[in-house]
């Protein structure tokens, strides 16, 4: 990858490969759809690791979905995911495929 000068992917590894990857590569790294674990405890970057990526000329894709920097949203949509499943399963039977797959209930 280094000598194709491919960005390597490393969003979703453990902290020892990525600062492994940090430390071999001289590839620029990418890091998408990701947040700062500082503003968004549900991610997975530190600060450190978001400045590694930096000093290696990297990129980051911040990730904007509203559930990860918006606690009152997370809640709503919690409870509308729920209030959804409830609906769902007490409308199974009418909701239930009718067609031609008699492989199927």
């Amino acid at each position: 990858m280094n000598r194709l000068g491919m960005l390597i992917d490393i969003s979703h590894v453990a902290d020892k490969t990525f600062y492994d990857a940090i430390a071999i590569s001289k590839a620029r790294h990418r890091l998408a759809l990701l947040g700062a674990l500082s503003d968004q405890p549900s991610r997975n970057m530190t600060d450190d690791m978001l400045r590694a990526v930096a000093k290696n000329g990297g990129t980051v894709q911040v990730n904007f979905y509203s559930a990860f920097i918006d606690e009152n949203y997370r809640k709503a949509n919690d409870a509308q995911a729920k209030d959804r499943a409830a609906a769902v399963k007490a409308n199974a039977d009418q909701l239930r495929s009718r067609g031609q797959d008699r492989h199927l209930p």
